[in-house]
This record gives C-alpha cells, sequence and structure tokens, in this order.
C-alpha cells in the first residue's frame, strides 16, 4: 500500500478567546470608608481648625456691634474643612484601590490569554505528531502481519520436515504476533479518535486524519491461513498425538489456555480489534467534516 502524508508543520489551531475581566474605573463608595482613620482625623482637624478661627478671630479688631452668630463661623469653616480633608483621604484611597484591583486583573488577563496561547500551542504541536505517526502505525500493522506469514512460512517448512514440537511452536508464534496485531490495529483507531478530539469545535487549518477504513490492513486473511496450517497438523496422527502432550505443560498464549483454543479464538479478537477501529475512523472523519 503506497501511502503519501501531506506536510503539516506550518498548520496551527487557534487560540480561543480568553475569559477577559474588564477593569474597573471607581469602587463602591463603602469600600473607601475606613472609620478607624477617618473619624479621629475629621475630629482632629475640626478641633484643630475650630481653635485657629478662634485664635485668629480673637486677635481681629472686631467691631463691638457684630452679632453673636458671628462667633459661630469657627465652628462652620472648621466642619466644612474637616469634611473636604476626609473626603480627599477618602478619593486617594479610591484611587488607590482601583489602581491595585486593575492591576491584579490585568495580571489575571495576562495569564488568561497566555493560557489559551500555550493550550493552542500545545494542541497543534500533538497534532501534527498524531498526523505525521499515523502512516507509521500502518507500517507497524503491516509489518507485523508480515512476520505473522513468515513463521506460517517456517510453520509449512517444519510440517514437510515432521518436525512436530517447532510446527507447533511456530503457530505458537503466529497467535502472538496476531495478537500484537490487534492492539496496533486498536491504536489506530484511538490516535484518529485523540486527532478529532483535539481538532474538533476548534478554528484551524489541518487536514482529514489521513487514515481511512480500507488503509487499515487486514488480518483475517492471515487468520484464516493460521487455521488452515493449524488444520495440517490437527489431521495428522503424529502431530496431533504431540499437540496433546504439549497442552500438560501449555502456558497462557495470547491469554488462551492452549494453542487449540488460542487458533480458534484469536479470530474473534482480531475481528473486534478491526470493527472498533474502523468505527472509531468513521466517527473521527464525521466528527472533523461536521465541525
Amino acid at each position: 500500500m503506497n501511502l503519501t502524508s501531506q506536510d503539516v508543520s506550518h498548520c496551527t489551531i487557534l487560540p480561543e478567546e480568553p475569559e477577559i475581566q474588564p477593569l474597573i474605573s471607581t469602587v463602591p463608595y463603602e469600600e473607601t470608608e475606613d472609620s478607624e482613620v477617618d473619624t479621629p482625623l475629621g475630629c482632629g482637624v475640626f478641633l484643630a481648625a475650630t481653635i485657629a478661627g478662634f485664635v485668629v478671630m480673637n486677635r481681629m479688631d472686631l467691631p463691638d456691634d457684630m452679632s453673636g452668630w458671628f462667633w459661630l463661623a469657627p465652628f462652620a469653616v472648621a466642619a466644612m474643612a474637616s469634611k473636604a480633608l476626609v473626603e480627599f483621604v477618602r478619593d486617594k484611597r479610591r484611587e488607590s484601590l482601583v489602581k491595585s484591583r486593575n492591576r491584579n486583573t490585568d495580571r489575571k488577563n495576562q495569564a488568561a490569554r497566555k493560557q489559551v496561547i500555550d493550550n493552542a500551542q500545545g494542541r497543534t504541536r500533538r497534532a501534527q505528531q498524531l498526523y505525521g505517526e499515523a502512516f507509521q502505525e500502518v507500517a507497524e500493522v503491516q509489518a507485523i502481519l508480515a512476520r505473522a506469514h513468515r513463521k506460517l512460512d517456517r510453520a509449512e517448512s517444519e510440517y514437510q520436515a515432521n518436525a512436530f514440537s517447532s510446527f507447533w511452536d511456530e503457530l505458537e508464534e503466529v497467535v502472538q504476533v496476531l495478537a500484537e496485531y490487534s492492539d496496533a490495529v486498536r491504536r489506530i483507531g484511538v490516535s484518529s479518535e485523540s486527532y478529532s478530539n483535539i481538532l474538533s469545535g476548534r478554528s484551524h487549518d489541518f487536514p482529514q486524519y489521513p487514515i481511512t477504513t480500507s488503509m487499515i490492513p487486514d488480518g483475517i486473511p492471515t487468520v484464516r491461513r493460521l487455521q488452515a496450517v493449524s488444520r495440517l497438523g490437527d489431521t495428522n496422527f503424529q502431530f496431533a498425538q504431540i499437540l496433546e502432550q504439549r497442552r500438560t505443560r501449555e502456558a497462557l498464549i495470547a491469554g488462551f489456555e492452549n494453542l487449540t483454543l488460542a487458533v480458534s479464538g484469536i479470530e474473534g479478537r482480531v475481528v473486534d480489534a478491526i470493527s472498533a477501529s474502523e468505527r472509531k475512523v468513521i466517527n473521527a472523519m464525521n466528527s472533523l467534516r461536521n465541525s
């Protein structure tokens, strides 16, 4: 199978819009009150201004017929001075509080922008990696099947040479190789699903996942060949007798209790792996097409 790949090194995933918090221009009046500071400050200014007012008026050459209410002027001036100073302090406090909160907000906004950029760059690198490895995964599956057929060739040669144990040894290894094939085929589906999940719902210029269902190497013919070669041994008395003797000392073969069960059961594992992988590849293609 001749596979060709596009160059996705230039492809990117655009960052999402970060959640930006607005800056403020003021804060509630209540937040600038500080009675522990403002009350003593106001009282102190009022008292000082009142005393100063009386001192000034006492030194002034005032007419004797001035009304008594005039002596209330220092109290009024002191009250206005006290109020003005407290308001001035509160304005400065409010200005400082606004600046402080805006600095914190700006730091959070910068962190949010950096986070979405880093996330997009990480997704981009992962998508590029998955795309590039897709063809390697298919090539790996092809190599596994080629290895299985080489072992079947040796098994047939051992059969012709009446090498009983070696014949069954080769078939055991074929089952192990087909188990590897199943795992490798499933990885193709998982990679296509991961590729789709990374890109779905995002603005990007990546192509579709390069592997289609027709490009997944089919392991069923290899299973059929395994069964046919195994049948040669099963129908030969001498080979079958050796197989029966081996059952008492066999360890698990790709999770199966013995070679007979393995030869018959590996087909189901291969079929399940192919179906699962094809399903994931199709879903990934549809997901990207609709996103």
